[in-house]
């Protein structure tokens, strides 16, 4: 059975929509507040900075009902610059602390790292941000620090084979690192239709995915309907 990831606000709307498709998410794990685990799922505690996660932990902020924690670096404000510019580095101080605080860790690098000006490994002339993510190695680098990664390739969805090429080569980084790692594929109700999503979903060997409906008007109706697609 796949391994599903999705934000908190995405599960009630679905399962209201198609209960019986809906089941797909009961186990899912569930993006989350620190403070405030999500009642439905497995809760994952979801950072978007290493610094708000250092504080939380010193300040014993989280939630006790979290096992999980997520840390997605991306480059956004929500994201400190001295961490969008070494990713790895977070990433490895990220999954050190979380691991020897008994959390087990999800890491989801985004591929638009490679676009932080003045990043440790800089994109060569006329390399894609695929390239850059695949050439510095921070699949394998979110592998050897985590439970589970997320290959965020929902951007590429509209093309199938570039889609499954970067997936591959991603999971492959990942499973050398750690071959224990879980492995997630990225799909967002923002490319494609709920065809394309599960094509390209079904194109990758993968252990599960990251299910993306985003606002500021989620479309849970695609939504629904790609899951529908994936449990026939």
């Amino acid at each position: 059975m796949a391994q599903w990831l999705v934000a908190a606000n995405v599960v009630r709307p679905i399962q209201t929509a198609d209960r019986d498709v809906g089941r797909i998410l009961d186990h899912a794990f569930v993006l989350s507040d620190p403070h405030a685990p999500a009642p439905t799922g497995t809760p994952v505690a979801r950072y978007r900075s290493l610094a708000r996660f250092q504080a939380d932990v010193q300040g014993g902020a989280i939630h006790k009902a979290f096992r999980w924690v997520l840390y997605d670096p991306e480059s956004w404000a929500d994201t400190p610059v001295a961490e969008q510019v070494n990713p790895c580095a977070a990433m490895q101080s990220f999954g050190q602390l979380a691991h020897s605080m008994g959390y087990r860790v999800i890491l989801t690098p985004a591929r638009d790292l490679a676009m932080v000006p003045n990043t440790a490994v800089r994109k060569q002339a006329g390399e894609n941000i695929s390239g850059w993510y695949l050439r510095t190695g921070i699949a394998g680098c979110a592998g050897q620090h985590a439970d589970v990664i997320d290959i965020q390739a929902q951007a590429l969805t509209l093309d199938q084979e570039v889609y499954t090429s970067f997936v591959e080569q991603a999971s492959a980084q990942a499973l050398a690192a750690n071959p224990f790692a879980i492995r997630l594929s990225g799909v967002s109700t923002r490319y494609g239709t709920a065809e394309q999503m599960a094509a390209v979903s079904r194109a990758v060997d993968v252990d599960g995915y990251w299910l993306n409906v985003p606002g500021p008007n989620p479309d849970f109706a695609k939504a629904v309907a790609f899951l529908q697609i994936m449990a026939a």
